[in-house]
């Protein structure tokens, strides 16, 4: 197994990390999902320093599982794989999640797309970076 580059996994942690800041901020899908969520009888969890923690751990576990996977793959194979895993691995299972939670169409796509966001992040960070 070939070396991972841990500067680019934390960069990809980082930037889909803060991705995710952005699709749930109030600027994007928040509001969105805030609003959904209510309709279903429940509320976001606030974000409490031990939960953004934690949630970037599994952030960074993600990027290093994904590098390993892409391992010295160029731009366009990190990206379809970006696509691959996103779309159809880590979406569709939240859509099954939440098609037996009637979590509804509109927090799926919400949440759903952000899985497929996240991971093309770490596909355009690992692809775009090269080994110097």
């Amino acid at each position: 197994m070939q070396e991972l580059n841990l500067w680019a996994v934390l960069v990809a942690a980082l930037s889909s990390f803060a991705s995710g800041g952005l699709w749930f901020s109030p600027l994007a899908f928040g509001r969105l999902q805030a609003r959904e969520m209510l309709a279903r009888g429940s509320a976001p969890p606030p974000a409490t320093p031990a939960v953004i923690a934690v949630s970037f751990l599994l952030t960074l576990v993600e990027a290093l599982a994904f590098a390993w996977l892409v391992g010295a793959s160029g731009f366009q194979k990190s990206m379809t794989l970006g696509l691959v895993v996103g779309g159809c691995f880590a979406a569709t299972s939240t859509a099954i999640n939440y098609l037996y939670t009637g979590r509804g169409v509109r927090l799926t796509m919400v949440d759903g797309g952000y899985h497929l966001v996240r991971f093309l992040v770490y596909g355009l960070v690992l692809g775009l970076w090269r080994p110097t």
